[in-house]
Formats: C-alpha cells, structure tokens, sequence
C-alpha cells in the first residue's frame, strides 16, 4: 500500500484560494445584506470595525501617515533652512552694499556742499569787485562832469593870456584876469551850491569800503543828513546787493529794474543780472544840516552768507551822486 505525501505548497495555494473564496463570498453577502437589510449592514459594519485585523490596518495605516508626513516635514525644515541661509546670505551682501552706498552718497554731498561754498565765496568776490568798479566808474564819470560843464571859450581866455606880453595891453591883461576871476567864484559857487549828504546805517557814519556788523538783528535803520548848505530837494537813496524778493524785507522801498548797467568805450553796455536794485525817495525837501529817517528794510535770516556786500548811492536834484561800498556782517 502506497502513501502519499502532500505537497505544502498545494496546500498553501488550496488555503489561499479558499481564503479569497470565502472573502469574496463573504463581500457579496455583505453587500446584498447592505441592500436588503441596511439596519444590518450597519451592524456588520460595526462588528468589523472591532476586530483584530482592522485595529492593525488602522494602525499600519496611521504609522505610515506619520512617516510620511515625518519624511516630508523633515526634507521641508531641511529646504527651508537652506533658503533662509542662502536669504541671510544675500542680505548681508545687499545691507554691506547700501551702507557703501550710503557712505558714497555723503562723501558726494559733503563735496557739492564744499564746492557750493567755494563757489559763493568767489561768487561775493566778484560782486565786491564788481561794486568797486562800478563805484569807481561812477566817480570818474562825476569828476569829468566838471570839466565838462566848463565854458567851451576857456582855452580861448587861456592863449589871450599867453598872448597879451606887450605891456601895453596891461588893461586888457587886468580885464581878462577878472573875467577869469569871475568865472572861477562862479564854478565855486556852483560847486558849493550842490547839496552834500552823509548816510547812517544804525547809528553809524557810513564811509566807503566799511564794514558793518548787523548782529544780532538783521535790521537797517538808515538815516540821511543834507551836511550841505542848500535845501536838497527830492532826495533819493538807492541800495544795490547780490539779494532778491525773497531774501529781503524792504518796505517803502521801490523795486527797480534787475542788473547794473556799465557802458564801456561809450559803445557797450553790460548788465550785470545778480545784482538787484530797490530805490528810495523822500516826499519832503530836506534842509541844511538836517535828518531825514529811510524806510528800513530786513535781510532774511534764510541767507547762509556770513558777510553781504552791498552799495548805496545819495543824492538829489542840483547834486552829485555819492557812492558808499559797504560790507556787512550777517
């Protein structure tokens, strides 16, 4: 009598096959008790959600949840650590270049500030020069005025003179001489007939190239005298500085054309535009030895120059014009 000897492997397949037979019979009855019995098919859900296998599928299941979100969140911390790295890194470099940058841009300030200071500087140099010039211009100007307003037949009476030796032209020699004499006490007395002034700025006796401090006011009290002999009748004060509108206060003042006009070799006139012109005039005559209050006027305190260089000019009907140069102190 032969025995058989079983396969294990058959028998592992036969287990296997009667396994899935019975889950699969046992799915179709769930799921035709689900249809016809829902009250049922709750029940059996119930049941199968206390059992051994499912409480491991929900565990394993659950681990690898965990893992997952474990590996993912630990590659995420690593990627976002690389890139605030990389950030902090960037950052750094951008912050040392606008530093840089902000030293460049102060060093170039500081620069334009130096060379606008140096340009002012030249800048009222040349204004000074410039007032100089137009005062000495305006003196020569006066002083051939006179020479000038002399007869036309002076040099005439000159070679008379020079031509009367014979001594028996002696009354005529004597006639010439006092019309000679007469005409000089005329120009003489034309000349001291013309009113003269002396201008105060605060209290002071303006002189020409004077240097005034204004400190601590920025105010200027001017005052006219006629130190004449004569009623100076329409007395005008004129003021010219490198200023404009926005940098002076003077009320009582009229604003007159901007610039100085400079006429060279009788052809050419120049204008000056940086220097602006504000004119004063009295409404009464003023007599001999007399004062006479100017409008006051108000230098801004916006004005970063520390000494204004300005020019006045006086006179009146029948006179000459009297520059001062005047420097003053801010």
């Amino acid at each position: 009598m032969s025995t058989e000897t079983p396969n294990p492997s058959r028998r592992e397949k036969k287990s296997d096959a009667s396994e899935v037979k019975t889950w699969f019979s046992s799915t179709v009855r769930l799921l035709h008790t689900a249809v016809t019995d829902p009250h049922e098919f709750y029940k059996s859900c119930i049941r199968e959600l206390f059992t051994w296998k499912f409480g491991c599928a929900l565990v394993f299941f659950a681990l690898v949840v965990w893992a997952t979100w474990y590996v993912t969140h630990h590659h995420d911390e690593r990627r976002i650590s690389t890139i605030e790295t990389k950030y902090s890194n960037s950052n750094s470099f951008l912050l040392g270049r606008i530093e840089q940058s902000a030293e460049d841009i102060h060093r170039l300030e500081k620069t334009v500030a130096e060379n606008k200071t140096d340009f002012n500087e030249t800048k009222r140099e040349k204004d000074a020069e410039i007032l100089k010039l137009v005062s000495e211009r305006d003196s020569v100007q006066q002083r051939l005025s006179y020479f000038e307003a002399m007869p036309a037949n002076i040099m005439m009476l000159h070679s008379n003179i020079l031509k009367m030796s014979n001594p028996t032209n002696s009354e005529q020699m004597n006639a010439l001489l006092s019309s000679v004499a007469a005409l000089t006490n005329a120009l003489a007395d034309v000349l001291a007939s013309s009113p003269t002034f002396e201008l105060y700025l605060n209290g002071l006796l303006i002189t020409n190239n004077a240097f005034i401090s204004l400190q601590p006011s920025r105010d200027v009290s001017l005052i006219v005298k006629n130190a004449g002999v004569f009623t100076a009748a329409n007395v005008v004060v004129d003021l010219i500085a490198p200023l404009d509108s926005t940098n002076i206060v003077a009320v009582g003042w009229n604003s007159q054309p901007s610039g100085i006009s400079a006429t060279i070799d009788n052809r050419i006139q120049q204008r000056f535009p940086e220097l602006n012109h504000w004119r004063w005039q009295a409404d009464v005559p003023l007599p001999q030895m007399l004062y006479h209050h100017v409008a006051t006027f108000t230098i801004s305190t916006n004005l970063p120059a520390k000494v204004l260089p300005v020019s006045f000019g006086v006179y009146s009907d029948r006179s000459k014009v009297q520059n001062y140069s005047v420097l003053l102190g801010l």
